[in-house]
């Protein structure tokens, strides 16, 4: 992310070396709300991603991950 955590000016989602695969993987540590329209192209956002607000109500725990099953 770049700028500062109140006011974000980009936000990745992930970064990808030659190969395209995404560099080491982190624990989350907080949860925040982001709007994208549905322009994907090779897999990525072809607009950028719009942070909109840190959710203190929520803990990573509390999200479900796309792509992954739950029960």
């Amino acid at each position: 992310m770049t700028g500062s955590l109140a006011s974000p000016g980009t936000l990745l989602i992930g970064r990808y070396d030659a190969a395209g695969q995404l560099f080491q993987p982190i624990e989350p540590e907080v949860v925040v709300e982001f709007r994208a329209d549905t322009a994907i192209d090779a897999g990525r956002y072809r607009h950028p991603v719009r942070h909109l607000r840190v959710r203190t109500d929520l803990r990573p725990v509390d999200v479900l991950v796309v792509g992954q099953d739950h029960d």
